[in-house]
């Protein structure tokens, strides 16, 4: 039999009143349910520019709260476990005024959801933002327990939409499994969000005195692929979309040092997909190329570094890199110096369970 609880008190009052239990004639009587509400609460991310990256929780509260309209919101799904069915589909968002995360709908009235009476367990998926318009990635399939998403990032004009007005957005979202009545009724769900992607960040070292930077480019990356939620970690393994091929992805800069650069200066959020660079199959190394134009130069020079030398040979879901170029020295050439740092982003910050 197809189980499907979802307790809403104008659903419990609306059988009441069927039975005759409630007199139409009379003021109903305050309707009490009969199973504990579910109760979220969210650890997550802060927002950075150029592309919008969720790294602690102000960032999410202040883009998901109720009193900016209701117009972003994180999608959750609560699934049956041990099925693909779906026990209800939501938003939620934060609600300042109250400090607390709650379910609600579109036009950010709060939905109350309750857990089933039976004490089966449930899986919650979540998600932001929920309109991926301009994040490069969409919702995949769904076994039991493992969620899948597919991007195909934009490798264009520095990941900005409608002509540079909008900035690329993070993709990130929780999967919570195994949730019941029992075990978590009082202490509600907490959706400790992940970030699937990778993020690069071109910065300044050195350079001689206005020498322009024009651009970096990715030579072979793929942009395009299917990630796979791993509880262990937990993490997203991606499989490259093969079938599509490779591209170069090209970071246009235009910076003169001195004069809109500087040392120091940092181009980036760009947000890529989690990849080999090396060691890739009847597939060349990735490789960087550094277009650039000396001081009083006519010509313009590009330097192609071999990734093979630098210090980090792949992208990791999670993971930021900062490639600093070196860019100048005192006899007038220039040299290309690649170092990166990466470090893991996936915040750990706590929330007060919601009421």
């Amino acid at each position: 039999m197809k189980r499907k609880f979802i307790y809403r008190q104008f659903l419990l009052l609306a059988a009441l009143l069927a039975a005759g239990v409630v007199s139409c004639n009379k003021e109903p009587a305050e309707v009490v349910p009969m199973e504990p509400e579910i109760g979220v609460s969210v650890i997550d991310a802060e927002e950075t520019r150029a592309a919008v990256l969720y790294e602690s929780t102000a960032g999410l509260r202040s883009e998901m709260t109720h009193e900016g309209g209701g117009s972003a919101f994180i999608h959750t799904d609560a699934y049956w476990d041990g099925t693909t069915t779906k026990y209800f589909n939501s938003h939620i968002f934060y609600f300042a005024a109250v400090t607390n995360w709650r379910f609600a709908d579109g036009g950010g009235n709060i939905v109350h959801f309750y857990w089933p009476p039976d004490d089966s367990y449930l899986n919650f998926l979540a998600y932001a933002p929920e309109t991926l318009t301009y994040t490069g990635v969409t919702i995949g399939s769904y076994t039991d327990r493992v969620p899948t998403f597919n991007c195909n990032l934009p490798v264009a004009d520095n990941q900005t939409f409608s002509s540079g007005a909008i900035s690329m957005k993070e993709f990130i979202y929780a999967f919570e499994a195994h949730k019941n009545k029992t075990n978590d009724a009082e202490s509600g769900v907490t959706l400790q969000f992940t970030h699937p992607l990778a993020a690069v960040y071109i910065s300044i070292a050195s350079a001689k005195q206005r020498m322009t930077l024009n651009s970096v480019t990715f030579k072979r990356i793929y942009k395009k692929g299917t990630g796979t939620y791993n509880s262990v970690g937990p993490t997203t393994d991606w499989d490259p979309d093969t079938s599509d091929g490779t591209i170069d992805f090209t970071i246009s800069i235009g910076g003169v040092m001195g004069t809109d650069m500087h040392t120091g200066s940092t181009y980036g959020p760009f947000i890529v997909m989690p990849q080999d660079m090396t060691g890739r199959t009847e597939l060349a190394d990735i490789k960087m190329v550094v277009n650039y134009t000396p001081y009083g130069g006519v010509a313009t020079n590009s330097s192609e570094i071999s990734i093979t030398s630098l210090t980090t040979t792949a992208w990791v879901p999670s993971k930021k890199y900062t490639y600093a170029l070196d860019l100048g020295t005192d006899d007038g050439a220039v040299n290309v110096n690649i170092s990166v740092t990466d470090w893991d982003n996936r915040g750990s910050y706590t929330e007060t369970d919601v009421d």
